[in-house]
């Protein structure tokens, strides 16, 4: 239970760090946007500074011709003045041309941008409906709603892990839950399925292997016997533990914290093992 805890942690903050970059992916187009705004918003006053810039120009060049009978100096300041005036009109004509150059850069960016954002949310959606995209061993399982969950509630008499529903809008638990049987099991593929075969002269349910691609039962089924099984948690794992001096086989719980053998092991019995077929 404590590593399902950590592993439903470790998924919840990787999933909510997926969706902190996305809103920070968000925050920066905005941010773009912005900029280019306010780029936009510059380039216009550096337009409009040209244009008194050259009016102011065209000023100087009326106030040339009627100075002309002035004398030497006075010209050579004027010119001074205008040569000055023309070295900042071609800094605003360079600063305007950067500024165009930066707001189609930013352009350029912000379709990448928002390109980008575009191809990882339809990533995202076709991961899901792949199912490449799975949360693992999530703490509680979406019911019908939003308002139904299905987790762990306690654990009964005989220390089986009770399922119930949770009822998120009066936070109360309710017993109505059904787990449907399959009528197979998926095999190596999708093209393999194990289910009921025949009833044999002893009248043993028999399991066969379903070859969907050609329609054919092959009898291949094996089925692998764990050494021990786990109990309770991570530290509590259910075994053989000696021959008794009857020679029966004693299953014992073996405590990993301990390194010790304990006899608290009780199986309950089953009523019946279903088995139905089902037409593919």
């Amino acid at each position: 239970m404590k590593n399902y805890s950590k592993q439903m942690k470790n998924t919840q903050e990787e999933l909510h760090q997926e969706l902190r970059d996305l809103r920070e992916l968000k925050v920066t187009f905005a941010s773009l946007q912005h900029q280019l705004r306010t780029t936009e918003q510059d380039l216009k006053e550096v337009q409009l500074e040209l244009k008194v810039t050259k009016d102011n120009l065209e000023l100087y060049q009326q106030k040339l011709e009627k100075i002309e009978k002035v004398n030497f100096e006075t010209i050579q300041e004027v010119k001074i003045e205008i040569s000055n005036t023309q070295i900042g009109l071609s800094q605003r004509k360079q600063e305007m041309a950067d500024i165009k150059v930066s707001s189609r850069e930013i352009e350029q960016n912000t379709s990448k941008l928002n390109k980008k954002i575009v191809q990882e949310v339809n990533n995202v959606k076709k991961d899901i409906e792949k199912g490449s995209i799975v949360a693992k061993k999530a703490l509680m399982i979406k019911g019908k709603d939003d308002e139904h969950w299905i987790g762990f509630h306690k654990l009964d008499e005989t220390n089986h892990h009770c399922l119930r529903v949770l009822k998120t809008t009066d936070n109360t638990w309710h017993d109505d839950i059904r787990i449907k049987a399959a009528g197979w099991l998926r095999g190596v593929d999708d093209e393999y399925w194990i289910g009921f075969s025949n009833l044999d002269e002893a009248n043993h349910h028999c399991l066969g292997v379903w070859n969907k691609h050609n329609n054919t039962w092959h009898d291949d089924v094996r089925v692998k016997a764990a050494c021990l099984l786990r109990g309770v948690d991570d530290e509590h794992w259910i075994g053989f533990c000696y021959l008794d001096h009857l020679y029966h086989h004693c299953l014992g719980v073996w405590k990993i914290y301990e390194r010790q053998w304990h006899d608290d092991v009780r199986v309950k019995a089953a009523m019946m093992s279903r088995f139905r077929t089902k037409a593919l």
